[in-house]
C-alpha cells in the first residue's frame, strides 16, 4: 500500500535491514518484539523537466530556486538540532503554500551534508503500536501534517521517549510540520513528552522584496529549461508585481510567486499576464490536463482517463500500481489492454516517485491539488459518473485502517477549495464534498467508516454538510426490551444533533437532541447506573440547542438538570465525573448569563 504521509525507504517483512548510511539504522521495535528499520530521506526531484509537467515545477522537491528569505528560521532549526539533549520535538506551523516543507527539507539536507546526521521525512503510518525506537547516530525525522493522524503521532512520541533507554549520546530530533497545532499538544501530553517540546516556529509569508527576488530567480532558472527557447521570456516590472501582491494574501506566499513565474515563462506570449490567485492555479491545471489528453489520444484511451487516475492518487495521497490495477480496474472496468495503455501514458506524464514500487504520487502542492479536484469533479460529465464513486469506495475500503487520517486530508483539501481559493460555498464544501456524499450515500460500508471518522472529531468547518450526512442515524424500529439498540440510536441522535447545529440547521438539531433525551430518559428509569451519565450528556446538549433556538428559559432549565445529575454522580465517583460536572457548570453559567443573571453566572 502506498504511504499516506510522505516519502521513505522501508524494510519489509518485519526483518531488520541496514539501509543507507552504513550502520545508521532507524529501528521500530514493536510490542511483539519484531523489528523493522528504514532510513528517512529527502526525496528531491532532480529532473522535473522530463515528463513531470508544470505541477512538478511547483513542488518543493524540484528546488527551482535556492531557499530565499529563511536564514533566521534555518539557523533556529540547525541550532535546535545541535542542542545537547538526546530527544527533542519542534513544531513548524504555517498555512499551505508558505514553504514549511521546503524549509524542513533544506535543513535536513544541510544536516546530511555534514556526514554526521541521518535526516529526512518519515511516515506516520509506520507508528501504530510501536513499543520503542532505537537509533544509531544523530537523527532528524520530519513528519508532514501530523495533525492528520493524531493517534499514530502519539505512538511515535511514546516510542521515541521509550527509545531514550539506549544509554547512548545519540540525538533524535522530531520536526512536526502542520497547518494548525490543534490536537498535537494533547498528544504530547498523552505521551508524557511535553517536556521535550522546543519553542515552536510560526512561519510567516516572505516580505515583498524577498518575494520579488524569488520571482526573478525562478524566471531565470526557467529560462534555462524553456520549452520554446526562441521565445523571449518576460521581464517583470517590480511596481506591477507589488500591485499584484496587494490583490490577495495568497499572492504573498512562495507557492503563488513560483506559480506566477511558471505561468509567465511557459504560457504563450499573448496569454502572459499577472493572473490573480485561483485563476493562476486553474491555468496550470488546464495546461497539465492538455498534456494528459495528448497522451490519451496517442494511446486511444477515453478522454479523462488519466485525470481519473491522478484524482484518485491525489485523494489517497499516492497509489501503487497494484492499487490502481486492483481497485480502479474494478470500478472502471478496464481491460488488460486498457490498463497497459494507462501505465504507458502515466510513464509519459506522471512518473512514479519510487520506480521500484511504482508509487504514483498525489498532485502537489495541496492548493494545486484542491484546484484540480474542483475541476475534475465539477465538470458536467462527472456529475453523475458512478465509476468515480465506486473507485473512491473501493480504495477507501483498502485504506480502511486509516480512514480517519484520509478524512482529515479531504477536510484540508475542501478547506483549500472553499476558504483559501474561494471556489465553492463553505456549507457545500465544493465538489469534494459532493463526491464523498454520493459515495457513502450509496455504499453502507464506506458510510460506517466515514461516520466513525467524523465522530472522533469535534467539528469539521469545511465538511460540515458531509459530517451531518455521515452522522445521520440509521432507520430505527424500536423493539421493546432491546436496550442495546435503543442506546445506540440515542447515541447517533446525540451526535447528529451536534453536527446539524454546526452546519446551521438549528431546527433539525433541536428535534434530534430532544429525541436523544427522551430515549435516554426511558433507559435511565430502567437502569440508572448504566444510562444516567449519557442522559446528563444529552440534556447538556439539549440545553445548547434550546439556547441556539432562542428558548432561554428552556435552555436554563436543561442546564440546571444536567448539573444536578452530574453533581450527584461526582459525589459518588469524583475521579470519573468531576470533569463532566465542571463542563455542565460552565454551560449553566453561560445560560444564566443569557438570561441576564450576571451574579449567578
Amino acid at each position: 500500500m502506498a504511504s499516506i504521509f510522505g516519502g521513505f525507504t522501508k524494510a519489509i517483512n518485519n526483518k531488520l535491514t541496514t539501509i543507507g548510511f552504513g550502520n545508521h539504522v532507524f529501528n521500530i521495535v514493536n510490542v511483539d518484539g519484531k523489528e523493522s528499520g528504514y532510513e528517512p530521506k529527502v526525496d528531491w526531484n532532480t529532473t522535473p523537466q522530463l515528463g513531470n509537467g508544470l505541477s512538478a515545477l511547483l513542488e518543493w522537491r524540484t528546488r527551482l530556486t535556492p531557499l530565499i528569505g529563511r536564514t533566521t528560521e534555518t539557523k533556529q532549526l540547525l541550532d535546535w538540532a545541535n542542542e545537547p539533549h538526546p530527544l527533542s520535538f519542534k513544531i513548524v506551523q504555517a498555512q499551505g503554500g508558505v514553504g514549511k516543507t521546503r524549509l524542513a527539507a533544506e535543513v535536513a539536507q544541510a544536516l546530511v551534508d555534514t556526514k554526521k546526521w541521518t535526516a529526512g521525512f518519515v511516515s506516520l503510518i509506520d507508528f501504530h503500536g510501536a513499543h520503542r525506537l532505537r537509533w544509531q547516530g544523530d537523527w532528524l525525522v520530519v513528519v508532514d501534517y501530523p495533525e492528520h493522524a493524531p493517534e499514530r503521532l502519539a505512538a511515535l512520541l511514546r516510542a521515541a521517549k521509550a527509545g531514550l533507554t539506549n544509554g547512548k549520546n545519540d540525538k533524535l530530533r522530531v520536526l512536526l510540520l502542520c497547518r494548525t497545532p490543534e490536537g498535537i499538544h494533547d498528544k504530547l501530553n498523552d505521551a508524557s513528552v511535553n517536556g521535550y517540546l522546543s519553542t515552536p516556529i510560526q512561519l510567516e509569508e516572505l516580505p515583498q522584496t524577498d518575494n520579488f527576488r524569488l520571482l526573478t530567480q525562478a524566471l531565470a532558472k526557467l529560462a534555462t529549461t524553456a520549452q520554446n527557447p526562441s521565445e523571449t521570456l518576460p521581464t517583470v516590472n517590480e511596481a506591477e508585481f507589488v500591485d499584484w501582491q496587494a490583490l490577495s494574501t495568497l499572492h504573498q506566499t512562495a507557492l503563488f510567486v513560483i506559480a506566477l513565474a511558471i505561468h509567465l515563462s511557459s504560457a504563450p506570449s499573448v496569454e502572459r499576464r499577472f493572473l490573480p490567485g485561483k485563476y493562476l492555479l486553474k491555468d496550470l491545471v488546464d495546461r497539465e490536463q492538455k498534456r494528459w489528453h495528448k497522451a490519451e489520444y496517442g494511446l486511444q484511451l477515453p478522454h479523462g482517463t488519466l485525470a481519473d487516475v491522478v484524482a484518485m492518487a491525489t485523494l489517497f495521497n499516492g497509489l501503487t500500481a497494484s492499487g490502481i490495477n486492483n481497485a480502479m480496474a474494478t470500478a472502471y472496468g478496464w481491460t488488460d489492454a486498457t490498463r497497459n495503455s494507462i501505465f504507458t501514458a502515466l510513464g509519459e506524464v506522471w512518473p512514479a516517485h519510487q520506480a521500484a514500487t511504482h508509487v504514483y504520487p498525489s498532485m502537489a502542492p495541496d492548493l494545486l491539488a484542491a484546484a484540480f479536484l474542483w475541476q475534475w469533479q465539477s465538470a458536467a460529465v462527472k456529475q453523475s459518473n458512478p465509476h468515480d464513486i465506486q473507485g473512491l469506495t473501493v480504495l477507501a475500503a483498502q485504506h480502511g485502517a486509516d480512514i480517519a487520517s484520509l478524512v482529515q486530508r479531504w477536510h484540508m483539501l475542501a478547506y483549500d477549495q472553499t476558504v483559501r481559493l474561494d471556489i465553492g460555498l463553505p456549507q457545500q464544501a465544493g465538489a469534494l464534498n459532493a463526491l464523498l456524499h454520493s459515495a457513502f450515500d450509496k455504499h453502507e460500508h464506506f458510510a460506517e467508516q466515514l461516520k466513525e471518522a467524523f465522530t472522533s472529531c469535534a467539528k469539521w468547518p469545511a465538511l460540515e454538510a458531509l459530517a451531518v450526512a455521515s452522522s445521520r442515524p440509521q432507520l430505527f424500529t424500536e423493539q421493546p426490551g432491546d436496550t442495546t439498540a435503543q442506546a445506540s440510536h440515542a447515541h447517533d441522535l446525540h451526535n447528529h444533533a451536534v453536527y446539524l447545529a454546526n452546519a446551521g440547521d438549528r431546527v433539525r438539531a433541536l428535534v434530534a437532541a430532544r429525541e436523544a433525551v427522551e430515549i435516554r430518559r426511558r433507559l435511565t428509569k430502567a437502569a440508572p447506573t448504566s444510562f444516567e451519565p449519557d442522559l446528563a450528556s444529552s440534556i447538556n446538549n439539549l440545553s445548547n440547542r434550546l439556547s441556539e433556538s432562542g428558548d432561554i428559559i428552556g435552555a436554563l432549565m436543561a442546564a440546571r438538570e444536567a448539573v444536578e445529575i452530574r453533581r450527584r454522580l461526582a459525589r459518588a465517583a469524583p475521579v470519573s465525573f468531576e470533569p463532566d460536572l465542571a463542563s455542565s457548570i460552565n454551560n449553566l453559567a453561560n445560560r444564566l448569563g443569557d438570561g441576564g443573571d450576571r451574579a449567578g453566572a
